[in-house]
């Protein structure tokens, strides 16, 4: 086996956030992502991206706050994920296959963020009531 010498690896600069930027100036017109009848290249993407992340950041979300993602595999999924890295926010994908009973204990944010609501769970959710899985307006399941 060969010894690699640290000096020969070159450093890696790395930021999440701007992975589709810099796809979409690479590959610009291809096909990044395909779902059922939607074809999204690399350049929509990135448009798509750049819009929620500016979303994000308008309602509030700071570089180091946590968004979690609730949502089966959905190519939305994909633009919320690499929105949220965009605005500098850490993501905390939910597994769908939770309860909403176990969700609830999910925090959508760290306690120790300036920004984060500190009661949970959340009441201010703006989410038709009985609507959201994971706000404690829901109604019961029938």
């Amino acid at each position: 086996m060969a010894k690699v010498m640290l000096a020969e690896v070159s450093p890696v600069q790395a930021d999440l956030g701007m992975i589709v930027a810099r796809s979409a100036r690479r590959y610009g017109p291809k096909p990044a992502l395909v779902a059922g009848e939607r074809t999204l290249t690399y350049q929509a993407l990135h448009d798509l991206c750049d819009r929620v992340a500016g979303g994000l950041r308008a309602l509030g979300v700071r570089p180091g706050d946590r968004v979690s993602l609730y949502s089966p595999n959905r190519w939305e999924w994909v633009v919320a994920y690499h929105a949220a890295l965009r605005a500098g926010a850490v993501v905390n994908p939910i597994n769908v296959m939770l309860t909403p009973e176990e969700v609830a204990f999910v925090p959508p944010r760290p306690i120790s963020s300036s920004t984060a609501d500190r009661t949970w769970p959340r009441t201010s959710c703006r989410a038709p009531s009985g609507s959201c899985p994971i706000c404690p307006r829901r109604q019961p399941a029938r």
